[in-house]
């Protein structure tokens, strides 16, 4: 008992230097922003890599029974996270980098279009990130690696001609579906060597809910896509009538999603987020980017997920 007991307080040390490891990585990477322009493009990664942080955990939490995931895995479940952070991150690097041309139009202030880095730069940062988050995913497990080797996979897929889905409408939201479910599968191949059928069910939800309402990362850059010659719903529809269907997309989403997994004790908190991404869409008009206002519900959206199932 008491061996047991050692080896667990262990374990919650190793775990928490860990966290503060990368809470101070974190910290760092905002701190010296205004000194270096690639991380300050992390920096305005943060809202979209805190969604896919948040799928991670959802994953873990629809992998295991109640209440046993906080003490036996808190450390592979932080590598995780720190994995699928630097993934991320190399991701966007590697979209800036083969965005050089369109940057011009839609994101002009990125930091590659405004010539304060070059293409090797952004390529070897993008490709080194990649790296990193697939040894620490190796390092917990392989089944994971695997799962975020696929991930980067569709990353690419996404983001580099020839294929560059990113330029139609359906196969770019067939992406992000895809992005989202994955990030799923990972974090549940962190804590166990096979899926069970809650994860496969949420990953059937999600792969509805994620690509309806994936146009609105888009909104901002209507004018900038249609010049780059980008077939995406904004551009195809305008930002006006995809706003509006977003604007009741996104509820109805949300309490769909609690409905169909039996949690009725929550339909009060899924309402509100659906309503706080209806606000901000109503009260959007044009311009200014909205997407990691929205992001951020997002992510609360998927934190709720996690704390429904674990609750309820």
């Amino acid at each position: 008992m008491l061996s047991e007991v050692l080896s667990l307080v262990e374990s919650a040390d190793r775990a928490v230097g860990i966290m503060v490891f990368f809470g101070a990585l974190l910290g760092g990477t905002y701190y010296w922003a205004n000194r270096s322009p690639t991380l300050a493009r992390i920096r305005s990664m943060l809202p979209i890599t805190f969604v896919y942080i948040t799928l991670t955990i959802v994953g873990v939490v629809f992998q295991l029974d109640t209440g046993s995931w906080t003490d036996r895995y808190l450390l592979h479940v932080t590598i995780g996270i720190g994995a699928m952070a630097f993934a991320h991150w190399g991701q966007w690097f590697i979209n800036d980098w083969t965005d050089t041309e369109t940057d011009q139009h839609s994101n002009p202030d990125r930091p590659l279009a405004t010539g304060q880095v070059t293409e090797t730069q952004i390529l070897a940062t993008g490709i080194s990130l990649l790296g990193v988050g697939i040894l620490f995913s190796g390092a917990v497990k392989p089944e994971a690696a695997i799962a975020l080797f696929g991930w980067i996979l569709v990353a690419i897929v996404y983001t580099i001609p020839p294929f560059r889905l990113k330029d139609g409408a359906f196969s770019s939201m067939l992406c992000f579906g895809l992005l989202g479910t994955v990030a799923i599968l990972f974090g549940s191949l962190l804590v166990a060597p096979t899926p069970n059928q809650s994860v496969w069910m949420l990953i059937a939800v999600l792969m509805v809910v994620i690509p309806v309402n994936s146009s609105y990362q888009d909104l901002p850059d209507e004018e900038g896509d249609s010049k780059a010659g980008i077939d995406n719903f904004v551009v195809r529809y305008g930002s006006g009538r995809v706003k509006q269907f977003l604007a009741v997309s996104f509820p109805i989403s949300f309490i769909a999603t609690a409905l169909v997994f039996g949690w009725y004790a929550a339909l009060p908190i899924f309402t509100g987020l659906g309503g706080a991404v209806t606000y901000l869409l109503v009260n959007w008009q044009g311009g200014d980017k909205i997407d990691p206002q929205i992001s951020t519900v997002i992510g609360l959206y998927f934190i709720s997920l996690a704390v429904s199932q674990y609750t309820w």
